[in-house]
């Protein structure tokens, strides 16, 4: 056994020999970033190995442990993760109630005792919205429906993979323990976090609701993504479960429940189900159009008669995963681009040095190159000489870096960032898988475009996106834009509902039921609608809308 202490936190492991640096620091609780599953590729867990006062920058995934070490992490600071979204009034209803009988109170679910007190007892839940990215979790006051705090983290199975393809995979080659023990482990923390933040006892805390895409609930449940990834795509459970938590060593009180709410499909999981329940697409009249981009695409459109859903394989580029110079929404990462006064500008998290590009970045250069004419609309970067006169102006812009041509945005001798050719055929990829969905399900509900009369987008890179880029590049067909309307973490919003109110968790599980899946791969439309999705929109096809 070698001992790897880990700069700055001060934490230290013991590990065979042989063991990489990023399983060493997953299991000293400091996952890294490693959107490749550990493959080598994306170049992004950089660790600096110390060594008489001397350092060595190593891959963390590459190196193996074979000898006492000294390792120092970069960290990521003040990552940006949304919490919040527009919770719609609803009854307080829980299904765990505290019941007053001859000896006091009990504490039920249904018909069974949970707990007898001989005072009126405090009575606590929490809500979990596990994402591939961010696990973000609401204590609720189960009496009263208060919201006693809201605690985040970033997703520590990050360091198996940047999507859910990635971490079945790993799963079926090592098994779902450690990505099972991985989000169990981070609901434990969060539920710590939230129970010092608000003064309480986890031990008060007897209910747990929680949503997530159908790996996530896979893992949460320690169950083999193995049939999600083998064809027909299957989820093992469908239904909503209503479990013990101590059985999945969730800490809260011995007796506390855990409810998982239902799956669609394969890749259309429990967390769009909790969009639906937040928005009460039950009652929507509208034909309605619900976007949930992450690492997967999750789409929706129809209304309370008739709704389709699909996944679209978007991959993790908006993430800033297969991105060069990607970046998560951390402090550094580039978050905005625009033009001022005719020059190229930008914002980042946090107003520091630009470190990197996030999704909502990334969506904006696109969107000004395209219209400055330094990319064209077939997604090719210009050479220098071939710039039109509105473009000349960013001629020094344009240079070969490690042998691709690229833009670069912030200048740095040491650590320019920077847009590539590769980079825009990912983003190319990303936008022509959602909008190839957009374009199938209104074909399959046989109705046009213009006739979707609202669009709602859910969670965090949609609340952070600039909906005029997104229908520039052509994310959104343009002819939406007026009809965008951002609603926030919608999926920890409609897990707070299940929460509260447990009339409202059966409803969503009756949603689940009625949604059609549509699945694309197999549409025989795909391939072509995909790839007319490539191109992005010229400026006619945009500026006419607007």
């Amino acid at each position: 056994m070698f001992r790897v202490h880990f700069l700055p936190e001060g934490k230290t492991v013991f590990v065979p020999e042989g063991t990489t640096l990023l399983e060493a620091a997953g299991q000293s609780h400091l996952p890294l970033d490693a959107p490749c599953g550990g493959m080598g590729s994306c170049k992004k867990c950089l660790v600096h190995i110390v060594d008489a006062e001397q350092e060595q920058t190593v891959l963390a995934c590459q190196t193996r442990v074979d000898r006492d070490m000294t390792v120092r992490l970069d960290q990521d600071t003040g990552h940006r993760i949304l919490e919040h979204g527009v919770l719609r009034p609803v009854h307080i209803n829980p299904a765990v109630t505290a019941v007053p009988s001859k000896d006091g109170f009990q504490i039920r679910y249904g018909d069974e005792i949970l707990s007898e007190s001989k005072t009126d007892p405090p009575l606590y839940g929490m809500a979990f919205d596990i994402g591939t990215t961010t696990v973000v979790g609401y204590l609720m006051d189960l009496k009263t429906g208060a919201s006693l705090a809201s605690v985040s983290m970033l997703n520590p199975q990050f360091q198996f993979g940047a999507d859910v393809i990635m971490r079945a995979n790993y799963a079926l080659e090592h098994g779902e323990a450690p990505l099972s023990d991985a989000i169990r482990g981070a609901l434990n923390d969060l539920i710590s976090q939230a129970a010092k933040e608000a003064n309480i006892d986890p031990e008060d805390i007897y209910l747990l609701t929680a949503v997530g895409n159908t790996c996530m609930h896979h893992l949460l449940l320690g169950l083999s993504p193995k049939s999600l990834v083998l064809a027909p795509y299957l989820p093992l459970v469908t239904d909503s479960l209503t479990v013990p938590a101590k059985e999945y060593d969730l800490h809260i009180h011995p007796n506390g429940k855990l409810h998982v709410l239902s799956n669609i499909a394969g890749f259309v999981g429990a967390d769009t189900v909790s969009v639906l329940l937040a928005v009460d697409f039950d009652t929507i009249e509208k034909q309605s159009l619900i976007i949930d981009i992450g690492t997967n695409g999750e789409l929706v459109m129809g209304n309370k008669d008739m709704a389709y859903t699909c996944s679209t394989a978007a991959g993790p580029a908006f993430e800033g995963a297969k991105i060069t110079c990607g970046m998560r929404g951390a402090d550094g990462a580039i978050d905005h681009v625009f033009l001022k006064d005719g020059v190229l500008s930008y914002t980042t998290v946090g107003n520091g040095k630009a470190e990197g590009i996030c999704g909502s970045g990334l969506i904006d250069l696109a969107a000004v190159l395209l219209d400055v004419g330094v990319i064209d609309d077939s997604g090719k970067l210009l050479d220098p000489d071939a710039l039109p006169p509105t473009a000349a102006v960013y001629r020094n812009r344009i240079r070969e870096i490690d042998g691709i041509k690229a833009f670069v945005i912030a200048e740095d001798p040491q650590k320019p960032v920077f847009l590539n050719q590769k980079d825009i055929r990912e983003i190319q990829l990303a936008k022509g898988a959602i909008s190839a969905g957009v374009v199938l399900l209104a074909d399959t509900l046989g109705l046009s475009l213009s006739q979707i009369e609202e669009v709602l987008i859910a969670g965090a890179f949609g609340t952070y996106m600039n909906p005029d880029s997104a229908c520039r590049i052509g994310l959104i067909p343009p002819i939406l834009r007026e009809r965008i309307v951002p609603i926030g973490n919608a999926a920890g919003e409609g897990a707070k509902i299940a929460l509260l109110n447990q009339d409202e968790a059966e409803k969503s599980s009756k949603t689940a039921k009625r949604i059609h899946f549509l699945e694309l791969a197999n549409h025989p439309d795909f391939e072509d609608t995909f790839i007319d999705s490539l191109a992005f929109p010229t400026k006619e096809e945009f500026s006419w809308t607007n």
